[in-house]
């Protein structure tokens, strides 16, 4: 039987669970006594058609924790459905004694190339539990063919994990961890992803590590890979890396020099990379502020330094073990970018002529090929862009549209090309704590190296992918409704304390038009929020319909358009915690005239009375791993 998150409520001598994220019918929860303290707050339900069990009471619905926690746990992304008395999570018996027979010391200690005397750092968001990966720089001796070697050490999670043992076979069927805000559904177990795979600082652990030598120009002239055994100097935050190369703090003598040097190093992979036609469009992460159980903030992230330096690292590395594993014709899990077709240029421009916005010419489409249509589509990125810093229209809605025009990345068992970062061969291997190719990817490494015996690196590899890639678009989609959801409880929140809210402190936002439908338009406010406007309020006289481009709403008596990246100001009319949804008006039309009756602004949505199956995916249990979102710095 599944498991929903609900909402208790009395009825009487007895007790029912109301679906809180989908609709749904009322479950039956008997008695009232038996669930005495647990009414009006959420739970996690087991259920057949009409009666249910409460397996775990969550907490208040006020409460963003127990939100998140009821959102992963129906989705099945935080295990089986536990036994009576066992807590959702608990590990698998299988599971749990291979827990249990962890080794404490580093395995292959005897073996490993030893980097402790090494000046290492790791840097993370600041409520990070785990550290996979540490990065260090030297600089050669004179005369050497090269100026510098950047290392870049990653958690020997393959150590501890072997293929097709339980934690292996558990962390293949989740693929990934899920990110949510406050809390995450780790890919393995708590004891591994911040224990004994985590890169403290002070403490030795083992690492599968590049080290690359660069020369002055930043251009790759060798490449060596090693199990290794390092010890962290120091744990480094974005921000603390950014006071630091801004030369506003001070953290220590030899740090602050490692951090300019890389800083220094990795700007010229960065300029390689843009010169050899990689995409350059770096949209802002929302980041949500949360203090304990509610969240208190939120805001746009459009990364710094310390994002671009510890992301230049790991694209290295990235790059070099695929490239690597491609041409010995190792087995391997890449990272693949098709190039965007010349049909989807075409419509691309076709958008932002429609739009307004100027662009550069278009070539030949017959003769076009895959790379010619990544570089134009990097040009049109930078032409929307211009244009919207200095017209005011599309600051939101326009990169969007480019991203559109280009292919879905996957993982697929045969190397190929990534047009987002113009390289072949790219592979992903710094995050085997949270992603399961990594992993895949470090065994073939160090089979190639002759430091793996046994096991082949996994078997079905293409089906591996296949499932891995489908599990990403599951949770990018989960993610993004966790943020909206989070982002609604902030709004609804600031709504019932009173607080000055709007652009003009009575509650008038000034807004974008980032999505149309023939229902209506979605608007970015606000900065962080998203919110609808339904066409059948924009005006009492006349109707809006979509054009035939699907760029605008259009008035069918007054010919008026509403386009995309167009300004508008707008109210907020009423929000949908449980769903993360925000309907607004239009500034200048009457609040709540066309909403259904019942409702008021900044209440929760009445309970619907039908529901429909969501898709379940299971997995092994296990706690623990990076709280927040996913990390800024982790290449896609």
């Amino acid at each position: 039987m599944p498991l929903t998150c609900c909402q208790i409520v009395r009825k009487g001598r007895f007790v029912s669970a109301l679906p809180w994220f989908e609709n749904g019918a009322s479950i039956s929860l008997g008695d009232a006594k038996a669930h005495h303290g647990s009414v009006g707050k959420l739970a996690l339900v087991q259920h057949t058609r009409e009666f249910g069990r409460v397996t775990e009471v969550l907490g208040p619905i006020d409460s963003i924790t127990a939100v998140m926690r009821g959102l992963l746990a129906e989705q099945g992304l935080l295990g089986d459905v536990p036994a009576p008395g066992e807590p959702i999570g608990t590990p698998t018996k299988a599971v749990q004694a291979q827990l249990d027979d962890l080794p404490r010391e580093i395995p292959h200690l005897d073996t490993r190339l030893d980097c402790r005397g090494d000046l290492v750092v790791t840097i993370d968001p600041p409520t990070a539990k785990d550290h996979d990966d540490a990065i260090g720089l030297t600089r050669a001796a004179a005369g050497a063919s090269h100026a510098w070697t950047v290392a870049v050490h990653i958690a020997d999670v393959s150590a501890y994990v072997p293929t097709g043992s339980p934690i292996d076979e558990a962390a293949r069927e989740k693929a990934m961890s899920a990110y949510v805000p406050g809390t995450v559904a780790p890919m393995l177990p708590f004891e591994l992803s911040s224990d004994l795979c985590s890169l403290r600082p002070g403490v030795d652990r083992g690492c599968v590590s590049v080290f690359a030598d660069l020369d002055a120009a930043g251009e790759v002239v060798d490449l060596r890979f090693a199990r290794t055994v390092i010890r962290s100097a120091r744990r480094l935050s974005y921000d603390e890396v950014d006071r630091v190369l801004a030369k506003r703090a001070s953290i220590d003598p030899l740090i602050d020099g490692l951090l300019a040097d890389i800083d220094a190093v990795t700007q010229l992979l960065a300029d390689r990379r843009a010169k050899r036609g990689a995409l350059v469009m770096s949209l802002p992460e929302t980041v949500i502020e949360l203090e304990g159980d509610r969240v208190t903030g939120a805001h746009l992230d459009f990364g710094s330094d310390s994002h671009r330096l510890v992301e230049e690292c790991m694209l290295l590395a990235n790059d070099a073990v695929g490239a690597y594993l491609a041409r010995e014709e190792a087995p391997g899990m890449w990272r693949i970018h098709e190039h965007p077709e010349a049909t989807a240029i075409e419509g691309l421009f076709r958008t932002f002529e429609e739009l307004g916005v100027p662009m550069p010419p278009m070539p030949d489409l017959a003769t076009m090929t895959g790379t010619e249509a990544a570089a134009i589509a990097s040009k049109a990125a930078v032409a929307a862009r211009r244009y919207a810093e200095t017209s005011g229209r599309g600051r939101i809605s326009f990169a969007p549209r480019v991203l559109r025009a280009l292919q879905k990345a996957d993982y697929r068992a045969t190397s190929g090309p990534h047009s987002g970062l113009a390289t072949e061969d790219y592979g992903h291997f710094t995050s085997p704590i949270r992603r399961y190719p990594d992993l895949v990817n470090h065994r073939s490494l160090l089979e190639l190296l002759g430091l793996e015996t046994g096991e082949p690196a996994t078997e079905n590899l293409k089906l591996v992918a296949q499932s891995v890639s489908e599990t990403e678009r599951e949770l990018q989609k989960l993610e993004r409704t966790a943020n909206n959801i989070a982002l609604a409880y902030l709004l609804h929140q600031r709504l019932f304390a009173g607080e000055l809210l709007g652009d003009d402190g009575a509650g008038m936002f000034h807004g974008e038009v980032v999505g149309l439908i023939g229902a209506g338009m979605f608007v970015r406010f606000g900065d962080v929020f998203d919110g609808f406007v339904p066409a059948r309020t924009l005006a009492t006289n006349e109707r809006y319909e979509l054009d035939e481009a699907g760029l605008a709403l259009v008035g069918q008596r007054s010919k008026h358009r509403y386009r995309l990246g167009d300004p508008l100001e707008v109210y907020v009319d009423n929000i949908d915690r449980a769903r993360g949804r925000v309907e607004l008006r239009r500034a200048g039309t009457s609040a709540g005239a066309h909403r259904r009756e019942g409702a008021s602004a900044g209440v929760d949505r009445a309970r619907p009375k039908s529901s429909k199956p969501k898709p379940r995916r299971g997995g092994g249990g296990g706690g623990g791993g990076k709280k927040g979102k996913r990390p800024a710095k982790r290449p896609r």
